[in-house]
């Protein structure tokens, strides 16, 4: 089975205003549930008269390459241990952009990413301006 993204590779899809807790949970589902039941995603019957059943790769590869999740709103926790294990399950560095929802009012203060210490050097900076320099291809 080809989906979209296996007919245009470069295609990103950026998610503003989505939150990013969902992203653990959803990465590891995805992939469970099609290893588990890869009979149950098929495309069109066209595909499947093709001979094109199955993905060419696991549903949270797509996710990595893919799709991408503006930072605002950005619930961190409090725990570093559990901020760093979100960051980590969530794979920030290959799928968080920075976000501030300026003009509006947020929860979020302006220089929160700035001060956090959940972040290392290299995840900070793939948030601040290396992920959406791969999103603009510039």
């Amino acid at each position: 089975m080809r989906g979209v993204f296996d007919e245009y590779p470069d295609l990103n899809v950026v998610f503003q205003e989505a939150g990013h807790w969902w992203v653990p949970f959803l990465r590891y589902r995805m992939d469970e549930f099609y290893e588990m039941h890869p009979e149950d995603v098929k495309i069109t019957p066209r595909k499947h008269a093709a001979g094109e059943e199955y993905l060419d790769r696991t549903p949270s590869a797509y996710l990595d390459d893919n799709v991408y999740l503006c930072t605002q709103p950005f619930a961190m926790p409090r725990n570093a241990g559990e901020a760093e294990s979100m960051l980590e399950l969530s794979h920030a560095e290959q799928l968080f952009t920075y976000s501030s929802d300026w003009p509006h009012q947020t929860l979020d203060p302006p220089t929160w990413f700035y001060t956090s210490r959940a972040f290392d050097d290299d995840t900070r900076e793939a948030i601040l301006h290396g992920n959406a320099e791969e999103i603009l291809d510039v």
